[in-house]
C-alpha cells in the first residue's frame, strides 16, 4: 500500500514538474522573442 502511494506520488511530482518546465520554456521563448 504504503508503496504503491509513493509511486504514484513521483508520478504526479513527475508530471508538474514536466508541465511546469514546457510553461517556464514557453515564458521563457515569449520573452526572449519580444526582446529580439
Amino acid at each position: 500500500m504504503a508503496t504503491k502511494y509513493s509511486s504514484r506520488c513521483k508520478e504526479i511530482v513527475y508530471m508538474v514538474r514536466i508541465q511546469l518546465r514546457k510553461n517556464t520554456e514557453n515564458i521563457v521563448g515569449e520573452v526572449f522573442y519580444n526582446e529580439v
